[in-house]
């Protein structure tokens, strides 16, 4: 099932998102690599109304004045339930950096979310700091075993230094 681009304006500014499917809506936050519709988030899609935006600086979008900090991300998220998907609480996948995310949407909005997936994040290793390099092959190399097996849509695509910045500005504090 294909995911369609959208723009929502929000009191912090606009965010883009995607969305698919139909179903109990599900707010899925994206890894360090962006959204990629990969085949387990177009799975998610025949069961769910997937909500997937682009966290402001990655992908190519504009960072978002006052948005600056995994916190305040969380707040955005907590705005975008609301204002979007506008069920709450809504169930919440969070991937990586996105599931960094979402424990602190949960934590700060316990009102906005129902059932919490994790998988696998980032920020919360012992000592802080995701502790993945910052060079691409590297990176690949160590969170993949088999790294020529990874389909191409998930291979650290144009926007990889943009994102990578924009980790930087969200966990600088």
């Amino acid at each position: 099932m294909a995911y369609s681009q959208h723009t929502a304006d929000l009191a912090q500014g606009s965010v883009t998102y995607h969305k698919a499917g139909s179903g109990r809506p599900l707010l899925y936050l994206h890894s360090g690599g962006g959204f990629m519709e990969t085949k387990s988030v177009q799975t998610l899609a025949e069961h769910f109304t997937v909500f997937a935006p682009v966290a402001p600086g990655f992908q190519g979008t504009a960072m978002l004045d006052g948005v600056d900090s995994i916190k305040t991300l969380a707040d955005l998220w907590a705005t975008f339930i609301d204002e979007v998907i506008g069920t709450a609480p809504a169930d919440v996948i969070g991937y990586s950096f996105g599931g960094y995310t979402a424990a602190w949407l949960a934590a700060a909005h316990p009102d906005k979310v129902d059932q919490l997936l994790l998988q696998a994040p980032a920020g919360l290793a012992p000592g802080g700091g995701s502790g993945i390099p910052d060079d691409p092959k590297e990176r690949v190399a160590m969170l993949y075993k088999y790294p020529d097996r990874m389909p191409k849509g998930i291979q650290p695509g144009a926007n990889y230094a943009q994102n990578r910045e924009a980790i930087g500005q969200y966990i600088k504090t």
